[in-house]
């Protein structure tokens, strides 16, 4: 609960620290090109009431110390011996979360400074909301491009848009924990790399899903995203 206290551990000490309102969930396999400018995009968040939870999904490469060079008391490390794909990931970090709400960002992905309080203030105002992402830009090769799918932000165009297409990016959302809870399931193993479709579209029996206008996320394009590296799959899925 909101006011409660939860211990963290800090350069080998045990530090009793206020829950968060906001848990932050990134997942990272081999992820140490990217995650360093992840991880500096929330850390500079205007909103500081935060968690940044990480499941390292059994890196093999220089991920973990990557990691471990970062001290700030807000982020937690899990480390997961062997790769068990981005769902169980997303389970691990979601069942570790404290936060009242649950911020995504994949690790190659950037959240713009004052992205965490836009989507916090409009959750408040507007309970009716469970889950809100953002509007994206996409850098690839180091340019900055529009997006190409609808512009369209309000609740009942994107329970429409959600039956053609997914028009959210999972690195833009924030959803209310409690409406997860009352699903009984975070992330279904059997729509893996189309588990966060599958998820709005079971949010959608309990509440609404928005979108808010402004760009406050980055999505990183390259050669080894996920969603593009396994398409057939995911179409599958």
């Amino acid at each position: 609960p909101a006011g409660s206290v939860m211990p963290v551990r800090h350069r080998g000490l045990w530090v009793i620290t206020s829950m968060p309102r906001i848990s932050v969930l990134m997942t990272t396999y081999n992820g140490a090109d990217f995650i360093a400018r992840s991880i500096a995009s929330i850390l500079a968040q205007t909103w500081r009431d935060f968690e940044l939870i990480i499941v390292d999904d059994g890196s093999t490469d220089g991920t973990p110390e990557v990691l471990r060079a970062c001290t700030d008391p807000r982020l937690r490390v899990i480390r997961q011996p062997q790769n068990g794909g981005i769902v169980a990931a997303r389970n691990h970090g979601f069942a570790a979360a404290a936060g009242e709400f649950i911020a995504a960002l994949d690790h190659d992905d950037l959240s713009h400074p004052d992205r965490l309080t836009r989507q916090l203030a409009y959750l408040e105002a507007n309970p009716h909301v469970v889950l809100l992402g953002t509007e994206v830009a996409l850098e690839r090769g180091g340019r900055l491009m529009a997006p190409h799918h609808p512009t369209a932000n309000d609740p009942l165009s994107l329970r429409w848009l959600l039956h053609v297409d997914n028009p959210l990016s999972w690195s833009s959302v924030m959803l209310r924990r409690d409406a997860v809870d009352r699903l009984g399931t975070f992330m279904r193993p059997e729509f893996e790399l189309a588990d966060d479709f599958d998820l709005f579209h079971r949010l959608l029996s309990i509440g609404e899903i928005a979108r808010l206008g402004d760009v406050l996320t980055t999505y990183r394009f390259h050669a080894s995203n996920a969603s593009y590296d396994n398409a057939a799959r995911l179409d599958a899925n």
